[in-house]
C-alpha cells in the first residue's frame, strides 16, 4: 500500500495542513512546492482508505465516497495474495511465528549489538532462536553467540550465514532457530 497522493492543495483539509498551506502561500511558496511538501510530509497522506481490489472504484474499501480520497496505485490486497515475495506474505510469516511456544512462551534476552542493529534471544524447553534486525542503511555482520548448528525460519532480505555471523544488506532482518 502506497501513500495517498493529493494533485490540488485543496484536497487536504486537515487545520495543520490549512494553516501551514496559507502560512507558505504568505512566505511566497508557490502551489506546486507546497504541495509537494504537503504529498511528502503530511500525515493525512497515510491515512486512505485500505485498498481491498483493484477493480472496484473505490478500490474495494466502500461503495461510497470515502471522507479522504486522492490518487491511489494500483497496488491491493488482491494483488499482493500471489506475491509470495511482498510484504504481506513477510507479515503472514511473521505472524506464523509468533505461534510457535518458542516465541509465544519463550524467555527473552536483549543481546549487545551496534546502535542500528537491534538483536534478541528467545529461548523455550531448551531451544533458542535468534532475531536480528538491521536498522541502517549499510549492509552489516553481526555475530551470534551459539556454536550450535542452527537454521533461518525468516528472512526479508538475501542474508547469509556462515560460521555463525550473520551478514545482512541494508534493513535486512533475519530469524534463526538451533537445531
Amino acid at each position: 500500500m502506497r501513500n495517498l497522493h493529493f494533485s490540488k492543495l485543496r484536497d487536504f483539509q486537515d487545520q495543520r495542513a490549512l494553516d501551514l498551506i496559507g502560512f507558505m502561500q504568505k512566505k511566497g511558496y508557490q502551489d506546486e512546492q507546497i504541495l509537494q511538501l504537503l504529498n511528502q510530509q503530511d500525515e493525512m497522506t497515510a491515512r486512505g482508505p485500505f485498498q481491498w481490489q483493484t477493480d472496484d472504484k473505490y478500490m474495494g474499501f466502500s461503495n461510497h465516497h470515502p471522507w479522504n480520497w486522492a490518487s491511489h496505485g494500483q497496488q491491493s490486497v488482491e494483488q499482493a495474495k500471489g506475491d509470495v515475495a511482498g510484504l504481506l506474505a513477510f507479515y503472514q510469516a511473521v505472524l506464523k511465528i509468533k505461534t510457535l511456544p518458542l516465541f509465544a512462551e519463550g524467555s527473552y534476552l536483549l543481546l549487545d549489538s551496534a546502535a542500528d542493529v537491534f538483536a534478541f534471544e528467545r529461548e523455550y524447553k531448551g531451544k533458542k532462536a535468534f532475531v536480528v534486525v538491521n536498522f541502517s542503511s549499510a549492509t552489516v555482520r553481526y555475530r551470534l553467540p551459539t556454536l550450535k548448528v542452527v537454521h533461518t525460519l525468516l528472512a526479508n532480505k538475501a542474508n547469509s550465514l556462515v560460521d555463525n555471523v550473520v551478514t545482512m544488506e541494508a534493513n535486512g532482518s533475519i530469524v534463526i532457530e538451533e537445531n
